[in-house]
């Protein structure tokens, strides 16, 4: 909550949306209640602060009710993008951009269903359980996969001594991320093999992507994020229609009008091409309303009328020291180009918990943040100061909002 952390999809608010009440202790010890009818902008700004505000001891939340949903994935192009959108919708869609592969896009749907539809897709479903593809045919699509990883062995190791065929056999049950993460652990920063890697995952979704289609209630199927391993992620938004400030636009994330949502995504996977990053998940794209909160990198006055895209970049560490050194250098220059070059013109904002501004090379981008979020970073401070005049919630790692 206090992060702004959001969801997918245009009309899923970002967690601190979702408060309409709130429980915190002040600076004197006093527990006190927070409302927006009561406290107005006090409440807005104390619901997404990163702790400025003092301990949440308690939230009250807007929920809404679980629903039905099928889930469906297809393979379309870059310039196809905006058209798909257009059919399907920004609501419960995500999207992953495949670094080096001519513009492959892979685009996840999660389509509301009425109960009487949904039961009868599950029984198609049923009757269809044995049309799904075998160990066999899942294993031949992952075979490109399969042969980076096998390339990249050790010569002496006791795989590698007994053949493609074999390892390939034995690796059957492996599933696509698990084999993409025993790539990048082998060769995290070698950008010919990632190329290769994109062009496999790209094939195996265009094969196989239809078969994963699936029809559930919503806490099961919406996106839940597990990268199963340690790694470095930056997560950047704008506006989807035109700088988070009521632009117009509306949350159904259709194809009308200018979608700066697309041209920021295009621009990322543009940078990210040009200056040679091994990526090692494909640019991944979700949407969500703006919010209130004043802090919020989905700040907007329109509040919910108005929605945001993120696209989060990732590279998975190793364990190793100096490769994880590289790494962290390469994350560092990848967030730097994105932010000097579409900063000002998109007005990027990131994640609150994702933020790490290290002084010798980020100072820039951070006061190109502050000059961009002058008036917000203003409004928070004043608030701030006369809930808590003595600092006692200020923090070192909050320094780049209080000073």
């Amino acid at each position: 909550m206090q992060t702004g952390s959001h969801g997918s999809g245009t009309h899923r608010p970002a967690f601190d949306a979702m408060v309409i009440a709130m429980r915190v202790m002040n600076c004197k010890g006093e527990v006190v209640e927070l409302t927006e009818k009561a406290d107005g902008e006090l409440f807005l700004a104390a619901r997404c602060a990163l702790g400025c505000f003092g301990p949440v001891v308690q939230v009250t939340l807007r929920c809404v009710p679980v629903c039905r949903l099928k889930a469906g994935i297809r393979v379309t192009e870059l310039k196809d993008l905006r058209e798909v959108l257009r059919l399907v919708g920004c609501k419960d869609t995500s999207v992953q951009l495949l670094p080096h592969t001519g513009g492959k896009v892979v685009v996840f749907t999660h389509e509301k269903m009425v109960k009487e539809d949904y039961e009868e897709e599950l029984r198609k479903k049923r009757e269809q359980t044995q049309k799904k593809p075998t160990n066999q045919e899942m294993m031949s699509a992952k075979r490109d996969l399969l042969r980076i990883y096998f390339d990249l062995l050790d010569e002496t190791s006791f795989d590698k001594a007994h053949g493609f065929d074999a390892f390939a056999r034995k690796h059957a049950s492996l599933g696509l991320d698990e084999v993409k993460l025993e790539i990048f652990r082998r060769a995290p920063t070698d950008l010919a093999v990632l190329k290769r890697l994109y062009r496999a995952e790209a094939a195996y979704w265009t094969e196989f992507g239809e078969t994963f289609e699936q029809v559930g209630f919503s806490q099961h199927l919406l996106m839940v994020l597990d990268f199963k391993a340690p790694h470095l992620v930056k997560e950047l938004c704008v506006s989807a229609t035109g700088g988070g400030r009521g632009a117009g636009g509306g949350g159904g994330g259709g194809g009308g009008g200018r979608r700066k949502d697309l041209e920021f995504m295009e621009s990322v996977l543009a940078i990210t091409e040009e200056i040679g990053v091994a990526a090692h998940t494909p640019l991944l794209c979700r949407w969500s309303p703006a919010s209130r909160s004043i802090l919020s990198p989905l700040y907007s006055e329109e509040g919910e009328e108005d929605y945001f895209v993120w696209v989060q970049l990732l590279l998975f560490t190793t364990g190793d020291e100096d490769r994880d050194v590289e790494l962290r250098s390469a994350m560092d220059a990848w967030y730097l180009a994105i932010s000097e070059r579409l900063g000002d013109r998109h007005g990027v904002n990131e994640h609150l918990a994702k933020i790490e501004w290290k002084p010798e090379t980020a100072a820039g981008a951070l006061e190109t943040w502050r000059r961009r979020n002058r008036e917000r970073l203003g409004r928070f401070n004043r608030l701030r100061r006369e809930f808590d005049p003595e600092g006692k919630f200020s923090a070192p790692n909050v320094a780049f909002i209080t000073t």
